[in-house]
């Protein structure tokens, strides 16, 4: 004669690993970030600034970091009013691993133009290389809070929900955001699969 105790266990088990799981998918909260000021000043940016950076950011399009470096130097002695040349040495000084600098050129892109999803992207991305997982957070969202449709946030922000904090729910939201604003992209759509179905398990 069987135990009744052991199938109430038994029950119990069955309910925590199928079908109560989904009360135990963390949610993010509600983050309240504010859209960031407009620049004071106009920035007046000279037909020959503008020729140079577009030079300088042709470099690096062609896989050339060396010269675009040097370039987007030149162009910052030149021109200190452009933004997108301290972003863009930003990314190289990030790529190579010279956080602090790429901090440091990041803030000076933001003071320049306050409204630069392209910048709070980056010091995101930054912020959770620290492990400063709030900070990145916070970041990503100025991103989107300056430009909803600014798709490397999106993907960034789902990221940083997948894999380190495990908001799973909401992860799945922004990949799906990013494949809207850009179309097919195998390894995201892999990642989505995949996080579906752990969603799935955890009964979501």
């Amino acid at each position: 004669m069987s135990n009744p105790s052991i199938k109430l266990l038994t029950i119990a088990l069955v309910l925590a690993l199928t079908g109560c799981g989904g009360a135990n998918i963390k949610r993010a909260e509600q983050l309240q970030v504010g859209l960031p000021e407009l620049q004071e000043r106009v920035l007046v940016i000279s037909p020959e600034g503008r020729a140079e950076y577009a030079a300088a950011v042709a470099l690096l399009r062609n896989n050339q970091p060396y010269e675009a470096r040097a370039a987007l130097q030149q162009v910052i002695e030149r021109h200190p009013q452009i933004p997108g040349a301290y972003l863009n040495l930003a990314l190289l000084d990030f790529h190579e691993g010279f956080d602090d600098s790429a901090r440091s050129r990041v803030n000076k892109a933001l003071e320049l133009l306050p409204r630069n999803a392209a910048a709070y992207n980056l010091s995101g991305t930054l912020y959770r290389r620290e492990g400063k997982f709030r900070q990145a957070w916070e970041a990503y969202s100025l991103a989107l809070a300056v430009d909803d449709s600014y798709a490397p946030a999106h993907l960034n922000l789902a990221i940083l929900f997948d894999i380190y904090l495990q908001y799973w729910i909401d992860a799945r939201t922004h990949y799906q955001r990013y494949l809207e604003l850009t179309g097919e992209d195998e390894k995201v759509s892999l990642w989505l699969q995949d996080l579906d179905r752990r969603i799935k398990r955890a009964g979501g």
